[in-house]
Formats: structure tokens, sequence, C-alpha cells
């Protein structure tokens, strides 16, 4: 777990760190902390450990200011033996001190500068009265931009006035904190930074009144007079060439013939004349289906017809009987009588004729209901 809670007394290490001083003996036990490593960092101080040797207490350097860790509490939970302690209040004043923004004085200016791979930087120093302030130490610490630190001792080289030399060979931020002092008396620390750019083109600080010329030569370009800049005419462009570019339009129309190639291959394969006429064709099929019923109509209607027809003829019995109606036909009074009598049928005969009907009947209508089909079918 990143958290213990456990009873532990601080180890205080010796760092040269300014929070060493407000570390007294006999301070009370935490009942917890954050577990946490340190940085590997160069710079990076750790004046109070765990008995593990896990940092308790961190400050180091970033950009022109310090941080600080405090890995326990410092309320009622883990710290509350601290609290009461002596050393509570004398321990918090440090840290802040040590972390808050340093005070710098105006009798100090500093002037960084980066030429080639090396800082060079200068202080010039004055007392109360503005006057220079000789014989006075000046070191510090260069803190590049990846948090490396370089020490720096500056030399006389005037009155009031010294410098010094630091590698800078990585591209970013690179800070100075000076620390000056005369004699035994600390003075105000001095800080500043200087800036070396990743390009090279931003290193040069000059013009370069050579290769402007040759542009504007080759370019047909005019040299334009600084001190009358009212006569320069930027706006007017008679004697301008225009440029015409040319773009290479092959890619487009790559694009444009595979999208026609496309619109080609679906025209053939799709049937794009039974969708359009699907709608026709259900109206075909349906007059189709109207026709097959009407004509099935007329078929049973002919059917029952027949059948109507073979309930209502006479029997045989009712043939073979004599008419005893008189003739109509005029007769002689002197010829013979004449007897008629209707020629008898065989009941099997009739009902062959009768059966010989139906089923004609019942051919033609199937010959209509084929007929009828094959016509559709036709269709």
């Amino acid at each position: 777990r990143m958290v213990r809670e456990v009873d532990f007394t601080p180890t205080r290490v010796r760092t040269g760190s300014p929070i060493d001083s407000a570390i007294l003996a006999g301070a009370p036990p935490l009942h917890g902390y954050v577990l946490t490593q340190s940085k590997p960092a160069s710079g990076v101080m750790t004046p109070l450990v765990t008995p593990e040797n896990e940092p308790v207490l961190s400050h180091w350097h970033v950009g022109l200011g310090q941080v600080a860790a405090w890995t326990s509490d410092a309320h009622d939970d883990w710290a509350s033996d601290w609290m009461a302690w002596p050393g509570y209040r004398t321990l918090w004043a440090q840290i802040t001190r040590v972390i808050g923004r340093a005070s710098t004085s105006n009798r100090a200016e500093l002037i960084t500068g980066i030429e080639g791979d090396t800082l060079r930087v200068r202080v010039d120093l004055y007392d109360d009265d503005g006057a220079p302030l000789d014989l006075a130490t000046i070191t510090g610490k260069v803190i590049g931009p990846e948090g490396e630190e370089t020490n720096i001792n500056l030399r006389p080289v005037g009155p009031g006035a010294y410098e010094g030399d630091a590698p800078a060979t990585k591209s970013g931020q690179h800070v100075v904190v000076l620390a000056p002092r005369q004699g035994a008396k600390n003075l105000a620390p001095v800080i500043g930074a200087a800036s070396r750019s990743a390009s090279v083109e931003f290193a040069r600080l000059s013009a370069n009144p050579g290769a402007l010329e040759r542009i504007r030569e080759r370019t047909g370009g005019r040299t334009l007079d600084l001190e009358n800049p009212q006569n320069a005419d930027l706006f007017n462009r008679e004697g301008l060439i225009p440029i015409i570019a040319d773009a290479p339009i092959w890619r487009a129309l790559m694009i444009a013939a595979f999208a026609v190639l496309l619109l080609d291959i679906a025209t053939r394969r799709i049937a794009w004349d039974r969708l359009a006429s699907r709608e026709v064709l259900g109206e075909i099929r349906a007059q189709r289906a109207d026709r097959v019923r009407r004509r099935t109509r007329e078929a049973e209607q002919t059917l029952s017809a027949l059948k109507k027809t073979k309930r209502q003829a006479p029997s045989p019995t009712e043939q073979t009987q004599p008419s005893t109606q008189p003739s109509a036909i005029p007769t002689d009074p002197n010829a013979k009588p004449v007897k008629i009598v209707k020629a008898k049928v065989a009941p099997a005969e009739q009902e062959d004729d009768n059966a010989t009907g139906l089923l004609a009947a019942k051919r033609r209508a199937r010959r209509m209901y084929e007929g009828d089909n094959e016509q559709g079918d036709d269709d």
C-alpha cells in the first residue's frame, strides 16, 4: 500500500540544506506517511527520512524557485504529537523561507548571454551610495534545462564587475542562481536566466546583407531605403511578373476514370429493366388472373346449365307411350286411320347421349381453361 500508518521517528540527514538548522533534537514520532521515492536529480535535498530511508521532507529547484514535499501529515491525524512540539513552528517557518521567492536588491545588475556552447555571466555590484562594490566573492549554480546543476564562480574584471563562464550545450532555459558575499556578510541573491534556441538560425542575432542581396538579384526584387520609408511604395505592383504555378491533374483524372468504370460495371451487371418494369409486370399478371377467373366462372355456369337440362329431360317410359293427341295434319276421311307411334329409345342410349353432352361440355371448358393459360404464358 502507498499509505503506511505506523509509528516512526524521522531520521535527520546532513545535506547542507538551510532547513537542517531548523530540525531540533528530540522530535516526537509521526503516526503515518505516504510511500515515495527520492528524485534521482542531484539538486534534490532530503533532510528528513524514515528508518527505511524513505523521504519525509525534500526540496529542490524548479525554474527560478523551489518546491518542497512533506510526505506525512501536518494536522491532528499523523502529526498530533508534532503540533505540541516546540520545533513544529520553527520547522515550517524555515521551510516557508526556503521555498519562498528570494528577495533581490537593486544594488546588483546581472547580464547573461550564450555564445556558442558557453554561457556568459556578468554581475555589477554597487553599495548603498551607488559606488562599485569591490572585493566581493560571488559563487552560484547554473541549472540546465533537464535539472542538471553546474557550479560557477565569478572573477573580478573591473571596479564592481564580475564575470564567469559555464557550459550551455543543451537547448532550453539555463537558470543562474548567484550568492554574492562581501567578507562574512551575505548579500542579496542574484537570479537570472538565459535561453538557448533549438534552431541554429535563431542563434544568429546579426543581419546578413550579402545573402539578402543575392536573394534580391535572383528574384528581381529591389532595395528599400530605411531612411526614406515613404518612398518605398510597397503596394505598387507595376513591373511585377505574375507567377503561374502548374499543378498536375492526373490524380483527379484517375479518380474520375475509376468512378466511371464502377458505373459502367454496375450498368452491365444490374438488371435495371426489371426494376423499372416491375409495376408493369404486376398489372399484366393481375389482368391475366382476372381473365382466368372470368373464364372459369363461365365454364362453371355451362356445367350447371347442362346438369339442370339433364334433370328436366323426360323419362324412357313417357317416351314409349303412344300419343293420344290428334294429329294436326289434315287427312282424307276415306283413308284408313294412321297410328302414330313414337320411336322407342333405349335407356342406355339416352344416358349415353346425356353423358356424352356433359362430357363434351367439360372438355370444352377444359380446353378453354388450358387455352387461356397458354395465352397468359405467351403474354
